[in-house]
């Protein structure tokens, strides 16, 4: 194995460590009740999305620290990017561009740019989906992001279980749980 490739993927398994035993208390408390908070919330499940969404903002502001990701950085765009019906709706309601009248066939799309991807930035990124909301990269730089090197080598990826659970839930929640490319649906 590739000596470099070796050192990015001990440091993303170490900033991963850091990142959980350096997250404030009250962050960590938050995650932990995050399921039962939307199991028993009042509102509709496009309410919890968003309230989800605000969480997740939250916490990761507090995660940029320890990835490469910057404004400008671009590779995770060419990835395949699952999407919910009520992530869909989102998007519509809260930027007016509507879905495709004509979705495309389900396909891997890794490698085509995403279409909300403008000039090297996210044009939705305050409405992007969880997919992106939650994706960080934790090596030095982001080379190992790129779209060419992206599956060269494992890497540790953060993963809090109660935001995937509670994700999970409200979109259940949703009358359509189906999941889509971002690309089958916005064109």
């Amino acid at each position: 194995m590739n000596k470099e490739l070796e050192l990015e993927q001990e440091n993303a398994r170490k900033n991963s460590e850091i990142v959980i035993i350096r997250l404030p208390n009250r962050l960590a408390k938050r995650e932990g009740l995050l399921l039962t908070k939307f199991f028993n919330h009042q509102g509709n499940p496009l309410t919890k999305l968003k309230d989800l969404y605000s969480f997740m903002d939250e916490l990761f502001s507090f995660v940029h620290q320890f990835t490469p990701c910057k404004k400008g950085c671009s590779s995770c765009c060419y990835y395949d990017v699952s999407i919910s019906e009520l992530e869909i709706q989102y998007i519509e309601g809260a930027t007016k561009i509507k879905r495709s009248k004509n979705p495309k066939q389900s396909s891997t799309f890794h490698g085509t740019p995403c279409p909300f991807l403008k000039a090297g930035v996210c044009s939705i990124y305050e409405y992007r989906p969880f997919f992106c909301r939650q994706h960080v990269a934790l090596t030095r730089t982001s080379i190992w992001c790129h779209p060419d090197k992206c599956g060269t080598g494992d890497f540790t990826l953060l993963k809090f279980s109660e935001i995937l659970r509670s994700y999970n839930f409200i979109i259940r929640e949703n009358d359509n749980a189906s999941i889509f490319d971002i690309r089958q649906i916005f064109q």
